[in-house]
């Protein structure tokens, strides 16, 4: 169970730095999900005060990253299913699982290895003072996000006290 929280955290925090970009453009006439703006990339950059040459190098990561898990997503998405279809059924095929089961850790294995790989190359283009920025700015998006899914579950910051 650990190890689930642990990739899907690795997951989201790889998600986070194109996901602080996007959320900035929200409301602007462009949807929540699409590519940043040139002005969203700019604020963007300015606020880890990144070089334009490095932004482009940035967006090369994340461009190449993207390329390797959406096959890699789509597929985890389709075992996903077939394992559901299977333990949906009364009789299940237990050696069927088995092989699902481990097909799906394969592939969640090789997106943290892309992640790793990312998180290197984004060292490697980034000084520290620019990569403490950024880890700050996904703390505050983590922080406003955690605060958001709880809120829209109705969970303890919805704005109640806990004794009402």
């Amino acid at each position: 169970m650990m190890t689930r929280k642990f990739s899907l955290i690795i997951c989201i925090g790889l998600l986070a730095l194109g996901q602080i970009a996007q959320t900035q453009g929200e409301g602007q006439g462009r949807p929540p999900h699409g590519k940043p703006s040139q002005e969203d990339r700019d604020k963007f950059r300015q606020k880890i005060g990144l070089s334009v040459q490095q932004q482009t190098q940035m967006d090369t990561v994340f461009e190449e990253m993207g390329r390797e898990r959406k096959p890699l997503g789509d597929k985890l998405r389709e075992l996903h299913k077939q394992r559901h279809e299977l333990l949906s059924a009364y009789t299940m095929d237990r050696s069927k699982e088995k092989a699902l089961r481990a097909e799906i850790t394969a592939l969640y294995g090789r997106m943290l290895q892309l992640h790793t790989e990312s998180e290197e190359k984004m060292r490697r283009i980034m000084n520290r003072e620019q990569f403490d920025r950024l880890q700050q700015m996904m703390r505050e998006k983590r922080s406003q996000d955690g605060n958001r899914s709880r809120r829209e579950r109705g969970g303890r910051d919805n704005g109640k006290n806990d004794s009402d």
